[in-house]
């Protein structure tokens, strides 16, 4: 049985560190895309779309790089590879907190 993509975040987000290794923000946004092509492409298309339609950043980026935008200001998001502990945590917040407007908005 195929689980829709908002069950399944759910169920993610309320025990991360159960599904990752590290739980970096990078990690984060891989487990979320990987649930999103197995629930049929359901939400993070036009998830991106959604973003894009704020205009916070420049368009071409991914939607991983548009939340970065919301937190960093500026014409160029930050290498998330570089985060700290703390910085990881306050992207994926601000990715929670985003794609939970989102969704909420959906229903």
């Amino acid at each position: 049985m195929t689980r829709k993509f908002s069950e399944q975040y759910a169920i993610f987000k309320s025990r991360p560190g159960m599904y990752l290794m590290s739980g970096t923000y990078g990690e984060v946004c891989a487990f979320i895309d990987g649930m999103d092509l197995c629930s049929g492409e359901q939400v993070m298309g036009s998830f991106r779309l959604w973003m894009i339609d704020r205009g916070v950043i420049r368009p071409e980026l991914s939607w991983w790089l548009l939340i970065l935008g919301e937190l960093y200001p500026g014409n160029r998001p930050p290498n998330p590879k570089l985060f700290s502990t703390a910085e990881n945590g306050l992207a994926i917040s601000k990715l929670f907190e985003l794609l939970d407007t989102y969704l909420s908005q959906l229903q």
